[in-house]
């Protein structure tokens, strides 16, 4: 009984973490849909759309490039971004379930965008339907940091 009782929770558990390929694919939705992509979008040196991303756990996804069709998804760590003075979102998984996710993404590497009255941190929502695809339902813009008095989990 107990053995079960065991499976049961580890399989919970395991159902309920965010894998690589889901908060990647995810990421690249925003890039293909969100004026983001405008703002931390850069030709690399072949002049491919390529968008840097700070990695969320470097343990967990590493530093990795992927290739889509029309752009580049690059996630590296926030010292090597910053050295080669690279246009960055930062990425913030705050909420996951089986059922929703929200992603916070702060702009980087783009100037003082507060003192210009343009937004800095973007929240993206995410559902998912049972055996479906994880859908893009909305974006809500932050002038000021959205982190500001909040308690994160």
């Amino acid at each position: 009984m107990r053995a079960i009782f065991l499976f049961f929770l580890v399989s919970t558990i395991s159902g309920l973490s965010q894998t690589e390929n889901e908060v990647v694919n995810m990421t690249a939705r925003i890039c293909q849909t969100d004026s983001m992509s405008k703002v931390l979008q850069v030709l690399d040196e072949d002049s491919v759309v390529t968008y840097h991303m700070q990695t969320p756990d470097y343990e967990t996804y590493g530093a990795s490039t992927y290739e889509y069709e029309d752009f580049n998804l690059v996630f590296d760590v926030s010292s090597n971004l910053l050295f080669n003075s690279t246009p960055f979102g930062k990425i913030n998984v705050v909420k996951y379930s089986k059922k929703s996710c929200q992603l916070v993404i702060e702009l980087a590497g783009v100037g003082d965008r507060e003192k210009k009255g343009l937004w800095t941190f973007a929240v993206y929502e995410f559902t998912r339907p049972k055996d479906g695809k994880w859908l893009l339902q909305g974006i809500n813009y932050h002038f000021d940091d959205f982190y500001s008095g909040k308690k994160l989990d």
